[in-house]
């Protein structure tokens, strides 16, 4: 399954990313910033800003998560 995570250098997505990798998905991390990008290096690391749709629309697009958790 593909995942979407929303916030994902935030404190849940930092803890999220290491447990949905370890259930075999396939994982796409959404960040307004880049502190944390290390946590998981299986993630594919997407940037946007929450308040601006566009953007949102835009990595959503790249994604094409089966599943979205935010």
């Amino acid at each position: 399954m593909r995942v979407l995570v929303t916030g994902a250098s935030g404190f849940s997505g930092r803890h999220l990313l290491p447990m949905l990798k370890a259930g075999g998905h396939e994982l796409f991390a959404l960040s307004r910033g880049t502190k944390y990008r290390h946590i998981s290096g299986d993630a594919r690391w997407l940037g946007a800003d929450l308040h601006k749709r566009a953007e949102v629309e835009v990595a959503v697009r790249q994604a094409g998560p089966d599943g979205v958790i935010h």
